[in-house]
């Protein structure tokens, strides 16, 4: 019944925000809503889920960039956009509560509790070893980063692809894992952990990019707290709290010393609120809008006149791998192309967010919705996986934690996420067996 009562409630939302012409106002109603559902579940409920994490992502990410414009910069799509935008969360809040995931998907298997850890002294070398391969191949571009600003050398380099992705999400997951042997296995202070994974850190800090960082951090802070999950779960919420707090200290730092027009001036870690017009606008200030909604005005201008995808967008995801030395004509991404049909000024390398419903806006418009709903269900299905991986305090935390992030960032760059997050199971997969073995 309450599930019910909760999607009619959106239903209605949704069904009055249509009603609404103004811009400002449908992103301040639907800010306020997201502001209100978090603040009585993490707060009153004491609950942090994964559709926690994706809501405050849409808030972060999307939702913040409605207070940026002006009334003489707001695009005559920007409103059709952004109620398109706020019906496919509606939409995916709906799928987690459905309960569909239990019908759908089969229960994902964790780590056997029969597994016993390997005692062999090689394995602290082979995190040493890891990490310096690591340190080693990002070092350079991150001192050139540091030093000269993100701006000046790009947000690039020259390497292959498929390595680079594959080291990025080394350095994404393997702090995670550090943390898993040596806190939960081991029962050894959170300190040998951290200063084990500090040069990873390090450099990603120096790289300039921070949904990278939220990836690592975010993963080795969800395993070590894991252990204390089930004893107090306001101290839990309360630890985690702070570090989001502190790394977003951190990323506004990062933010200021990545560019060279910026670095020499004074960093402004509050803004003054009567610099703004509303709460909406102030709180915005702090997030990190990645202009979504403006590209999703774009995709309804292009394919007002053009066909459809058909599934061509979505299903990069499945030939991405492929080198484009092996195949010339291998379509590009949709947030490289789309814009370039519209704007021009682009470096080669860049390109846009289009945010978890810009591909499968290319490929179905408004039928897009359909697929959208089940993300939902994915959704909820992720956050069922996650509860036993701590219940059982099982390897199988690392992927846990690591699906938090993967979802935060997952709702700026589906594909992008998606990559990372393929890669990650990989090295997740070859760490169990190196770490693990079933008692017979």
């Amino acid at each position: 019944m309450k599930k019910i009562l909760i999607s009619l409630i959106l239903i209605f939302a949704n069904l009055l925000l249509f009603s609404i012409d103004d811009f400002m106002l449908i992103g301040s109603i639907y800010f306020y809503f997201c502001s209100l559902f978090l603040g009585i579940e993490i707060l009153i409920f004491k609950k942090f889920e994964v559709i926690h994490v994706w809501m405050a992502a849409f808030m972060f990410i999307i939702l913040s960039e409605v207070f940026t414009y002006t009334p003489s910069t707001i695009d005559t799509n920007y409103p059709d956009a952004l109620r398109y935008l706020i019906t496919s969360n509606n939409l995916v809040l709906i799928g987690y509560i459905s309960g569909l995931s239990n019908i759908l998907y089969p229960e994902l298997k964790i780590t056997s509790s029969n597994s016993k850890f390997s005692t062999s002294k090689l394995i602290p070398f082979l995190f040493i070893i890891l990490i310096s391969f690591y340190v080693g191949f990002k070092i350079k571009n991150a001192i050139l980063t540091f030093s000269l600003g993100r701006n000046v050398i790009g947000t690039g380099t020259n390497d292959s692809f498929i390595l680079g992705s594959i080291i990025n999400a080394l350095g994404y997951v393997l702090p995670a894992i550090i943390a898993y042997y040596y806190i939960i296995l081991k029962e050894e202070s959170f300190r040998k952990a951290f200063i084990l994974s500090a040069p990873i850190f390090l450099i990603l800090f120096m790289n300039g990019t921070r949904f990278p960082l939220l990836f690592a951090v975010l993963g080795f802070v969800l395993v070590a707290q894991s252990k204390n999950n089930k004893k107090e779960k306001s101290n839990s919420l309360f630890f985690i709290g702070s570090v989001v707090i502190a790394l977003f200290l951190l990323t506004t730092v990062m933010k200021h010393i990545r560019s060279s027009t910026t670095r020499d001036t004074d960093i402004v870690f509050v803004e003054s609120y009567s610099s703004f017009s509303s709460f909406p606008a102030y709180a915005s200030s702090f997030m990190s809008p990645e202009g979504v909604v403006d590209m999703t005005s774009l995709l309804f201008k292009y394919f007002d006149t053009n066909e459809f995808k058909y599934g061509s967008s979505s299903s990069f995801i499945l030939y991405f791998w492929v080198p484009r030395s092996v195949w010339e004509d291998k379509p590009t991404m949709l947030g490289y192309w789309l814009i370039r049909e519209f704007r021009s000024g682009y470096s080669d390398g860049h390109s846009s967010s289009f945010g978890f419903t810009g591909d499968f806006y290319a490929d179905f418009g408004y039928f897009s919705y359909i697929p959208i709903f089940f993300i939902g269900t994915f959704l909820r299905w992720f956050e069922d996986y996650r509860i036993r991986a701590i219940k059982e305090n099982s390897f199988s935390i690392v992927v846990a934690s690591m699906l938090l992030p993967y979802c935060f960032f997952f709702v700026r760059s589906p594909i992008t996420s998606t990559m990372n997050f393929i890669a990650i199971l990989l090295f997740y997969s070859i760490f169990k067996k190196i770490l693990f073995s079933v008692k017979k």
